[in-house]
């Protein structure tokens, strides 16, 4: 299951990250935001809102549980994904 997931009704979209209870970033939830942004892009909506399960929308900082036994070069690798996912955001 995505912890991220697009839903439309009519020209409204949302984002619905869903990784209680503070949402924090990791792997998982940056791949299911990227496929959720662009399921967005490719919508036709007039606009979009993101929405958040457990406490608040993003608890503001990273599960730092996943760069726990991470090379470098695997943690620049996460840091480029988030980073890229930003982008599509930007660019959606």
């Amino acid at each position: 299951m995505s912890l991220a997931t697009f839903a439309q009704d009519g020209g409204l979209g949302e984002i619905i990250i869903d990784s209680p209870p503070l949402n924090l970033f990791g792997d998982a939830l940056i791949g299911g935001l990227r496929d959720a942004v662009e399921e967005a892009a490719s919508a036709e909506i007039r606009a979009a809102a993101a929405s958040g399960r457990g406490r608040g929308l993003l608890g503001g900082a990273a599960d730092v549980a996943v760069f726990a036994g991470v090379a470098p070069a695997e943690a620049a690798s996460l840091m480029t994904r988030a980073l890229l996912l930003i982008g599509a955001i930007e660019a959606g």
